[in-house]
């Protein structure tokens, strides 16, 4: 049995170190569903496999420091028309339900969307074949897709999949 082990252990800690990453929390963006010093672990295989959809959590390289790491909620997927206002996204010009940010709209908040818009206070990108619109759950301390543009699917590190630090904090992402 301890030959077995031996010989397997190896494997098992490469495929490992292949298919997932750790990853630590920083910064307010992500407030309040991820704080700062939250470890998450990463799988790489979403980023592979092409798993990666509408909702998820990702970790991503900053486009324009390729070595800062980021954990951003995937908006907008490829070949979409993405629009925000007032920290609100708009698929193809539909409203996106986004039960991760916490109370929904009222009549008034989306009056006060719908003036936005016809006011010409919308910000809309096209997404290319392979580019995602990233943004924070925390639209107000974010630096997202809002400021440096659409994310491609390479700079994807893997999807947010366990988070396990603090032992309080611990569950499967969602």
């Amino acid at each position: 049995m301890l030959s077995l082990i031996l010989k397997l252990g190896p494997i098992y800690k490469l495929a490992e170190f292949l298919t997932t990453e750790r990853f630590v929390v920083q910064g307010a963006s992500m407030e309040p569903n991820f704080v700062t010093d939250q470890y998450l672990l990463v799988s790489r295989m979403a980023q592979w496999s092409g798993a990666i959809s509408r909702g998820d959590v990702a970790v991503l390289r900053n486009p324009s420091h390729w070595r800062r790491t980021y954990v951003k909620r995937i908006v907008g997927l490829p070949g979409e028309r993405v629009g925000t206002v007032a920290g609100r996204v708009f698929i193809n010009g539909v409203l996106l339900e986004e039960p991760y940010l916490g109370t929904p709209l009222d009549d008034a908040g989306l009056d006060r969307l719908e003036q936005l818009i016809s006011q010409g206070n919308i910000e809309e990108w096209t997404m290319g074949e392979e580019e995602y619109f990233v943004m924070g759950d925390n639209r107000a301390d974010s630096d997202d897709s809002r400021s440096f543009g659409a994310v491609n699917r390479q700079l994807i590190v893997g999807k947010a999949w366990i988070r396990y630090w603090p032992r309080s904090a611990w569950g499967i992402v969602s």
